[in-house]
């Protein structure tokens, strides 16, 4: 499923195949819910992969999915990708860490323990993401900038308006340019 999301094709077996094929690019998704479907660290990895190429995909959520069973680093590397996305909005890892062992024996998956939280934190664009959720493993990117100042968006003051601070701005005026009355 990320291979043909992602517009991945699997190498042919032999040239003729690969003479019969076509470029297949990204298909137009903008949003894909997986939770619960048991992806571990290669779909991990293959999901990485899309969110790093696809230009439109905006929600992902691979809750439930084991990705963090084994080792961290499919987990991290799903984060990283989202940070370095174009068009993600929100990632949803939720409960991929293993926790504890229920009744009948069987694995309860949660969040990221806190070490993999504080490396998280430590490692995202200061400001973009917000640090509970974060904990829980969801990434909802609130702005991009890095820290930087944040992109204005919606409506700009307009000329001689007031602003939300209740200043008045007005555009510098030249000789040459100066308002008529």
């Amino acid at each position: 499923l990320a291979e043909a999301i992602g517009g991945v094709t699997v190498p042919p077996d032999t040239t003729e195949e690969c003479e019969e094929m076509t470029p297949v690019g990204p298909l137009a998704v903008l949003s894909v819910d997986l939770r619960g479907n048991y992806s571990r660290e290669l779909g991990a990895r293959r999901w990485a992969e899309v969110i790093c190429a696809h230009p439109d995909l905006k929600f992902l959520c691979l809750a439930r999915n084991e990705l963090g069973l084994l080792t961290k680093e499919y987990f991290l590397d799903l984060v990283c990708a989202a940070v370095a996305s174009v068009a993600l909005s929100v990632l949803d890892l939720q409960d991929n860490f293993p926790h504890a062992t229920g009744k009948e024996g069987e694995t309860e998956m949660g969040p990221p323990p806190a070490d993999i939280i504080e490396e998280l934190l430590s490692d995202l664009p200061v400001g973009e993401f917000d640090a509970t959720e974060v904990s829980r493993a969801v990434f909802i990117r609130r702005h991009r900038g890095g820290g930087s100042a944040p992109e204005k968006k919606g409506r700009q003051p307009q000329q001689g308006q007031a602003s939300r601070h209740g200043h008045t701005q007005t555009q510098p005026t030249s000789a040459n340019n100066s308002p008529s009355a």
